[in-house]
């Protein structure tokens, strides 16, 4: 995922404090009613630790502490999951 690798990149070059996310799926329309995208929000604490959670306009996960790569890998998750739960209703 190129995206992710510069992501990483930056944020292991960012400052304390940034706050970066990642776009897990973009926002819409499902079922006629509108709905935003679903993020994986990061903040850099300090070198490679980040706290990290899921969000979108209807929920905002629990903070998670880990690494950069560890918020990356939360991001490739949520996509499965979301996908696999768009199979399920189909």
């Amino acid at each position: 995922m190129k995206a992710g690798d510069q992501l990483k990149d930056e944020l292991y070059k960012a400052e304390m404090g940034t706050v970066a996310s990642i776009e897990v799926i973009s926002g819409g329309q499902v079922t006629g009613l509108d709905c935003g995208p679903i993020l994986i929000e990061i903040v850099v604490l300090d070198g490679a630790t980040v706290a990290y959670r899921e969000s979108s306009d209807t929920y905002d996960g629990n903070w998670k502490i880990g690494s950069i790569e560890d918020a990356i890998e939360a991001a490739k998750n949520a996509k499965d999951d979301y996908e696999m739960a768009q199979e399920e209703v189909a």
